[in-house]
């Protein structure tokens, strides 16, 4: 139950831009060299995990409206809906309840081929859960349809779905990077979804910890109980010139967009502490498509993507 939690405190979201990346220390993973500014997320997704009837994660959820107001910013001004953030998407006591969820269900640790990435691909080190839970990706697409960047000629149909056997199941993936943990230089590519004109255009990131703070309650040892120091999410400009940084922050939903239209990015290395993140891809049907759109649309299909990567 929340109600035995006191709220606590949540500080708007910190953002820099051109700002020079932090020093990194050795740590227990090594990273390879950066790759080009063609690289992809390579890999299959992992397999998802369904939430079994009576034992979904919505109730981590409070009631819409419930918290404070929710207001779309774009983090780069004359680039509209390319980046954008949303302060307290979620409260500091969902954050809380959905960490604690993620780790009694148990991820899944680094693939040891993402530790070795081909040429053109990212390197990737993290912990994932992919989870299929139909009401919480409900409540999260509620909350988040009304926040959306509009696009011409598109609308938003759902949270997508990419796992075979899900039907038309939203799939959450829920990463928790450790010490010595980040995801290289990247684009990430967009899914078709399972209609007509359907495809993915925005890839949705929510902080459920913050830079600098602890993790209470969380079974990952006692490095969740250290601050967390590092990862950032770290756009470039160029290959070289950084476009805007975005530090950790509970509770901040971080929209950018993604396939033809998405800038390289890596989650810079997470130097102690631990890092906590749900991540989710939403998708866009091209408004002259032969299917009408659903009357409440929650979910989107399973459909293959163009390329499947570990972004997914």
């Amino acid at each position: 139950s929340l109600g035995a939690r006191a709220p606590r405190e949540s500080r708007p979201l910190a953002v820099r831009r051109n700002h020079p990346a932090p020093s990194r220390r050795s740590s227990a993973v090594t990273r390879p060299r950066r790759v080009s500014s063609s690289c992809l997320c390579p890999s299959m997704p992992r397999p998802a995990q369904v939430a079994p009837p009576g034992h979904s994660l919505q109730h981590s959820l409070l009631d819409d409206g419930a918290w404070e107001e929710r207001v779309a910013r774009d983090l780069v001004p004359d680039q509209r809906g390319l980046i954008v953030a949303v302060d307290h998407f979620l409260s500091p006591d969902e954050c809380w309840a959905l960490v604690t969820a993620a780790s009694s269900i148990g991820l899944q640790p680094p693939r040891p081929d993402d530790l070795r990435p081909k040429k053109g691909e990212a390197f990737l080190c993290r912990e994932t859960l992919a989870l299929v839970d139909q009401p919480l990706a409900a409540r999260l697409w509620r909350r988040l349809l009304p926040l959306l960047p509009p696009l011409d000629g598109r609308s938003p149909v759902g949270l997508h779905g990419d796992v075979h056997g899900a039907g038309g199941a939203s799939l959450l993936k829920f990463y928790r990077y450790r010490r010595g943990h980040s995801f290289g230089l990247h684009v990430d590519t967009s899914h078709k979804g399972g209609g007509p004109g359907e495809e993915t255009e925005f890839t949705l990131l929510v902080y459920l910890n913050t830079q600098g703070e602890a993790v209470a309650g969380e079974a990952a040892g006692e490095e969740a109980q250290q601050p967390l120091v590092g990862g950032d999410t770290v756009f470039m400009r160029t290959a070289k010139a950084e476009l805007c940084r975005v530090s950790p922050r509970a509770g901040v939903a971080l929209l950018h967009a993604h396939g033809r239209r998405c800038c390289m990015h890596e989650a810079e290395e997470v130097r102690r502490g631990v890092k906590w993140v749900l991540r989710a891809d939403v998708l866009y049907r091209r408004v002259d498509a032969a299917a009408p759109p659903p009357e409440a649309p929650l979910a989107a299909g399973a459909g293959g993507g163009r390329r499947r990567g570990k972004g997914r």
